[in-house]
């Protein structure tokens, strides 16, 4: 029925509760002035029928010259709520009043309230804000925007189509990492002690020292070797030498078919945290996906936001990874020196990877040594 009445609206229009009554009144009085032949009956089924035809006339008056340019949405993270923004323009000569404005939503985006415009005055614009909700990290494109109104009479409800592309970008959520280890491993940065891991490159911005010389104007401050600075008694930066030995690193998900769903989820999760805590220690870190590598923050939180278990994947990454699997076999065909986050059994304990636990705090394991469990 439901469905029934909006295709009403959007062809035509479609009865509102006072309509209805309306139809209703002017049917039985019709019915009853032709068995009683008194014409005031008549003449009360002619009014609301009037009524009626004026009223579907003028709703579709009510929704015609409105316009709307919506306005980017900044990426957002998974629980929190969305802001959708737009200016609606009212581009014909007569005042509009009385409508509801909305986006056409996918699954996944829920609108809190659609709120309604009281007055939009001939050739006005005006900023309509509307707050959805993303329980789930998603990249969401709708392809327009609904008008509805049933403006002046109320008895009709009026639905028209306004076509204005949008899209929403959900980031996974993250979790604070003090360390990662595994990370750091991976990275060629990672000493033999069994307390603690740190990185063999922390106050270098690509290299190790090759030799000492004095500060130039631009040198990053990381770069200045303060003790000898302290010693000459003048900045003293440090000559770089490249290290060629060591390939990018990137993050790559398994996606071929066989994740639980609140394990892919976890495993979104656990390559954001990951991501944003080597953003942190200046470690370069990229993502493989089924396309392609992809760089930069903004693409690779769009690709963690984006990517979906069970599509089709590319093979095994043979360049140095951290793969994100639920299968253990997949661990054969990765490079020599990538490193694994396992969601499932039968993965080894080797000093290579960790194995995920669901029902644990995916904080603490993430922060735990390589080959723990």
């Amino acid at each position: 029925m439901k469905r029934w009445l909006v295709a009403l609206e959007r062809r035509g229009a479609a009865p509102s509760t006072a309509g209805w009554v309306a139809l209703g009144v002017g049917l039985f009085c019709f019915l009853a002035g032709t068995n009683t032949l008194s014409g005031w009956l008549f003449a009360i089924a002619g009014l609301c029928w009037a009524l009626l035809a004026i009223a579907a006339i003028r709703v579709r008056q009510g929704a015609k010259g409105v316009t709307v340019q919506p306005l980017p949405i900044p990426p957002n993270r998974a629980g929190e709520k969305i802001s959708i923004s737009t200016d609606i323009t009212n581009q014909g000569d007569r005042d509009r009043a009385l409508f509801s404005l909305w986006p056409n939503l996918p699954a996944g985006l829920t609108l809190e309230t659609v709120p309604a415009v009281a007055t939009l005055t001939a050739r006005q614009s005006q900023l309509l804000i509307l707050q959805a909700n993303a329980p789930q990290r998603g990249v969401y494109e709708w392809a327009g925007w609904w008008i509805r109104t049933g403006a002046p009479l109320g008895l009709w409800w009026y639905r028209r189509w306004l076509a204005a592309p949008g899209q929403a970008v959900v980031y996974p959520r993250s979790v604070p990492l003090a360390t990662c280890p595994l990370l750091l491993a991976a990275a060629g940065r990672a000493e033999t002690s069994q307390t603690r891991l740190r990185t063999s490159y922390r106050d270098a911005a690509q290299g190790e020292t090759r030799s000492l010389r004095p500060y130039r104007r631009g040198d990053a401050l990381r770069l200045v070797h303060w003790r000898s600075s302290a010693r000459y008694g003048e900045l003293r930066s440090r000559e770089l030498e490249m290290t060629g030995g060591k390939r990018p690193l990137a993050i790559a998900i398994d996606t071929t078919p066989g994740w639980q769903s609140a394990d892919f989820e976890q495993a979104a999760i656990a390559a954001t945290s990951i991501y944003l805590w080597s953003k942190r220690q200046e470690i370069e870190l990229a993502m493989r996906t089924p396309s392609g590598e992809v760089r930069g923050d903004r693409s690779v939180l769009t690709a963690l936001a984006a990517i979906q278990p069970d599509t089709p994947s590319a093979s095994v990454p043979e360049v140095p990874v951290l793969w994100f699997t639920w299968n253990p076999q997949s661990l054969i065909g990765i490079a020599v020196d990538s490193y694994w986050f396992g969601w499932g059994r039968g993965f080894p304990r080797d000093g290579r990877g960790l194995c995920i636990d669901p029902s644990r705090d995916l904080r603490q394991q993430l922060q735990a040594l390589p080959g723990s469990r």
